[in-house]
Formats: structure tokens, sequence, C-alpha cells
């Protein structure tokens, strides 16, 4: 299910049980249990060929759902400052 989100986080529960050889229903609920916690991950890989590095880094953080705009913005923030 991870590598299916992976390639598109968006994908509806439809289609998502279709990639898994499951029913929309199952793979809704499987999706719900998944975020049961009430965090999200969220992952962000950087491009280090586009930067001009040497190594690829891949970030990885958990964080509650309700921070998520919260987060994102601070981190677009820090993005802009270099």
């Amino acid at each position: 299910m991870l590598a299916v989100l992976g390639r598109d986080g968006r994908i509806g529960h439809r289609a998502l049980g279709q990639e898994l050889g499951v029913s929309e229903h199952t793979a809704a609920r499987r999706l719900r249990r998944l975020l049961a916690d009430g965090n999200a991950v969220l992952c962000c890989d950087f491009a280090h060929r586009m930067a001009g590095q040497t190594a690829s880094v891949i970030y990885r953080a958990r964080v509650p759902h309700a921070a998520c705009g919260e987060i994102g913005a601070a981190l677009a923030a820090s993005n802009r400052r270099g």
C-alpha cells in the first residue's frame, strides 16, 4: 500500500483497491487503519543533481494532521531563506 501511495498520494479508494488486488471497501478500511493514529507521514526526496550536490538525501518527518499546514509553511519559508 505504501508503494502505491508513494507513487500517487491522491489515489482514490477504487484505484487503490485495484492496485492492491482488493475491493474498494477493503482498500479504504486499510488506509483508515494506516492513518488511525492521527499522524501523517511526510516524505521529501532531495534532487541532489539539480542542486549540484554529490549525495542523495531523503527527509522523513512524522507530524500530526492538524499541524501539516503550519509545518508546510515553515518548510517553505526555510527553503526561501536558503
